[in-house]
């Protein structure tokens, strides 16, 4: 989250997650850092659990003036909630940002998918040959962007 309000040129927000202890957290957590970082968040939006039909949301999402939609949303209703955006045309008019991207959620958006902000989980010490040359390739071109300390081990068996 902390790349969003550091490098995304967008000021005003408006943030979408299932409506369960995720979601809410999540969209805590952003609300918390949009203040710190002097964006404007216009609104929250819960959609029920197990939800299909996200063309309200997307409707008010269009009519917000928002320039960037924070989205936490996983598994089927991501994948719903992007497949209906396009339909709507949503990521050409608002920049994605997100918690998780996944293959799946990239398959449904396609070429919209192109400029998703977001993040995935990388098992940063996965102990393998390939992984600690492209380790090391990142860490030498951007240094300190990744925290170390508590770190979970990852080791091939």
């Amino acid at each position: 989250m902390r790349s969003i309000f550091k490098d995304a040129p967008e000021k005003k927000f408006i943030a979408i997650a299932s409506d369960a202890a995720w979601g809410r957290s999540s969209n805590a957590a952003f609300e918390s850092r949009s203040r710190r970082s002097a964006r404007n968040l216009v609104d929250k939006i819960y959609a029920p659990v197990a939800n299909k039909d996200y063309s309200p949301y997307i409707t008010k999402i269009l009519q917000s003036g928002a320039q960037g939609c924070y989205v936490a949303l996983q598994g089927d209703e991501a994948r719903a909630f992007y497949s209906q955006a396009t339909q709507y045309g949503l990521a050409q008019r608002v920049q994605f940002f997100t918690e998780i991207v996944a293959q799946a959620d990239i398959k449904v958006l396609g070429k919209d998918a192109i400029g998703l902000m977001g993040s995935s989980r990388y098992p940063l010490t996965y102990d393998i040959p390939q992984n600690k040359a492209f380790r090391e390739a990142f860490m030498s071109e951007y240094k300190n962007e990744i925290r170390t300390g508590r770190t979970a081990r990852c080791t091939r068996r």
